[in-house]
């Protein structure tokens, strides 16, 4: 009698083998060797956050025309779109300038024609420029990719049909209203939670000072000392502006206090101003901070807060270009 199952043909025969399967045979399925062929898989969103970062690539394919920088500039609302004419309170058009600028506004009325043309760029972090947007904006990459001088240079896409290289002044011009820009900004997103450092913590401790900015928007450090202090390992920051710029221990060790826990450790410069430190519950230590490999400065000695600035693009995969642009938007809001 037969059997229902199993492929049994008859009674007291071993059961058929069922057919070998890939596995049984040593094979991988064919889908395993196309996703190997393939190579090594990328995540969709890391594809995706790499390709949205800008690159020199993309700003010369994407910021290389005054009209793509006046495009880029009004869509980021680093400069008015519209404006009304305060006499008539109708729209302004915009007149086109030849310097390769922003151009200006100017009311359509006759009587208002020529009376009240004002520059597009007043007030904004591009007021009185003397470059095309052009090159410009590729000084503002450079910045934001922490571009030497002379990588500024070397890498500029423009020079050769220019004939002429970047100057290393306006290089510095220009990285240097970026660097203040990024500080007002810093210093206004600080939010002070707690204070930083405590018993078997480290904070280091610097000074900056801060000349007079090109339009006024830096008044709270113009041409004051501004002390900025870090806890190691966290890389929590505090920065404080020296009252009347004073630079005494009357008005420096209260700016500390005021940030930092009793019973930290803090490293600091050479300068006698701080010998109290230890008379008021502090560990003082003396470093020399000079140093490039010292953790309070970056590696070129700038500022605490722009050492932060790029710190946290790293930390959390930001793109310094467009955070720069954010950070213009802000202060010059």
């Amino acid at each position: 009698m037969a059997s229902g199952g199993g492929g049994n043909s008859g009674c007291g025969r071993d059961p058929e083998p069922d057919p070998p399967t890939s596995s049984m045979l040593g094979i991988r399925p064919a889908f395993v060797e196309v996703l190997e062929d393939d190579g090594p898989v990328v995540g969709r969103y890391l594809y995706t956050e790499v390709v949205m970062m800008w690159n020199l690539t993309k700003i010369n394919k994407y910021l290389s025309t005054n009209e793509q920088c006046v495009a880029f500039a009004e869509e980021n609302e680093l400069v008015h779109s519209q404006k009304q004419c305060r006499t008539h309170r109708v729209p302004m058009k915009i007149a086109k300038s030849a310097n390769k600028s922003f151009g200006s506004w100017c009311c359509s009325k006759e009587s208002c024609k020529g009376k009240t043309k004002v520059p597009r760029n007043k007030g904004t972090f591009f007021e009185n420029i003397k470059m095309d947007l052009v090159h410009l904006f590729y000084l503002l990459y450079a910045y934001s990719q922490k571009w030497s001088y002379y990588t500024a240079i070397h890498e500029d896409p423009y020079k050769e049909n220019r004939q002429q290289c970047i100057s290393r002044a306006t290089i510095n011009d220009w990285y240097n209203y970026c660097r203040e820009t990024i500080v007002i900004y810093q210093r206004d997103k600080i939010q002070i939670l707690a204070k930083i450092g405590g018993p078997g913590k480290i904070v280091q401790i610097n000074e900056s000072r801060f000349g007079k900015r090109k339009y006024n928007r830096g008044r709270l450090i113009e041409g004051n000392w501004v002390i900025g202090m870090i806890e190691d390992k966290s890389g929590d920051l505090r920065l404080e502006v020296c009252s009347d710029n004073i630079q005494s221990a009357e008005v420096l060790v209260p700016l500390i206090q005021k940030h930092v826990e009793i019973g930290t450790t803090i490293h600091i410069n050479f300068w006698k101003v701080y010998d109290c430190l230890s008379q008021h519950g502090y560990i003082h230590k003396k470093v020399n901070q000079s140093d490039p490999d010292h953790p309070c400065v970056a590696e070129d000695g700038a500022y605490l807060y722009e050492s932060l600035w790029r710190r946290n693009n790293i930390k959390y995969k930001k793109d310094p270009f467009m955070e720069l642009i954010i950070a213009i938007k802000y202060v010059y809001k």
